[in-house]
């Protein structure tokens, strides 16, 4: 009874039919400077009307598009509910002498009142059909929303399975190049590893995190790739900007930043990698520049690869129309610039 009650759907039906009544009552009062009383029983037919169609015809027929059959049964239905309304209204009068002297006329069924319940019931069925039809495509946008979210979560969902073992199969293969010089820096390497681990396992399953969080993955991650790296003064990080209280999605900027190791680091201590990541108000701007070390694998490979094609699908559903990402390179070096609207 309180879920009745609290449907929403009954309170915009009870104020649609207060407001109907009002129009009809005023409506025969400025013709004829009075309501006369049996237009509550006409009304009392047409709400019959009005849901015999909402509920059964509508659903049954005209969504089923059996349009003529549909036709039919409202034309049907319109004649008995008038010819009901006629002779209830007469054994009222004849019954209970209602309506005083001068509203006696109404008790005769002419061919005028005959069309003026018939207009009545006609407006009512055409109310019926408008407001079907609007909470039909209603409840069907919401359906298309619904889905359209659920498979936007999907797939970003699917790239990040995809980015998350390209991650550990480049960190394994950079602990493992460490384990053969056997160097002191291994057993922190594995532990960097696990803390990258632990953040992308346990805190990147929601669309946005903290954006402090992901830059201090990011820091992490530089960290743990300068491990293996001979010379790595060349490599340089730079934040600007107070990036408190802003959120981003999560593990969008990585990929840009392991290409840059990928190609940026030839092994032999030729290593130049500048990231910049500047936030301004509600704005960050990415910037990544590094050098071509690798040229045979970077001639014959496109730039980035899986890493690079899955964030810039990311992007097309975490920030459509609120991203500008621009790849370029030269003989040397490649470019990579990102900006995002954080909200």
């Amino acid at each position: 009874m309180l879920s009745f009650l609290k449907n929403k759907n009954l309170y915009i039906h009870l104020l649609g039919w207060l407001v109907f009544i009002a129009l009809i009552g005023l409506l025969f009062f400025l013709q004829n400077g009075h309501i006369p009383t049996t237009i509550l029983l006409k009304i009392g037919f047409g709400v019959s009307l009005f849901y015999i169609n909402y509920y059964l015809l509508i659903p049954s027929l005209l969504f089923k598009r059996k349009f003529i059959l549909y036709f039919v049964s409202i034309l049907s239905i319109i004649a008995l509910t008038t010819l009901f309304y006629t002779y209830t209204k007469t054994y009222f009068f004849h019954t209970f002498h209602y309506e005083s002297s001068h509203h006696v006329h109404y008790k005769h069924h002419t061919s005028s009142k005959f069309m003026l319940s018939t207009f009545i019931y006609m407006i009512l069925i055409l109310i019926g059909i408008a407001v079907k039809v609007l909470n039909y495509w209603n409840k069907d946008e919401k359906r298309k929303l619904k889905i359209s979210s659920n498979r936007t979560q999907s797939e970003l969902q699917n790239l990040k399975n995809q980015i998350n073992p390209h991650f550990l199969f480049n960190s394994l293969n950079s602990i493992y190049a460490l384990t053969l010089k056997k160097s002191d820096k291994s057993p922190d390497a594995v532990m960097m590893l696990s803390d990258l681990m632990r953040y992308m396992l346990y805190e990147t399953d929601i669309e946005y995190v903290s954006l402090e969080k992901e830059i201090a993955y990011i820091k992490n991650y530089i960290a743990l790739q300068k491990l293996q790296i001979a010379n790595s003064d060349t490599i340089q990080l730079t934040i600007n900007g107070n990036p408190h209280n802003q959120r981003i999605s999560p593990l969008i900027l990585i990929s840009f930043i392991e290409n840059a190791f990928k190609f940026g680091t030839d092994f032999s201590g030729k290593t130049k990698i500048d990231i910049d990541i500047t936030i301004k108000q509600e704005e960050l701007h990415f910037s990544c520049k590094n050098i071509i070390g690798n040229t045979s694998e970077a001639s014959n490979k496109e730039y980035g690869g899986i890493g690079i094609k899955n964030t810039k699908e990311r992007l097309k559903l975490s920030y459509p129309d609120k991203h500008w990402l621009t790849i370029d390179k030269d003989n040397h070096t490649y470019f990579v610039t990102l900006l995002l609207k954080l909200t």
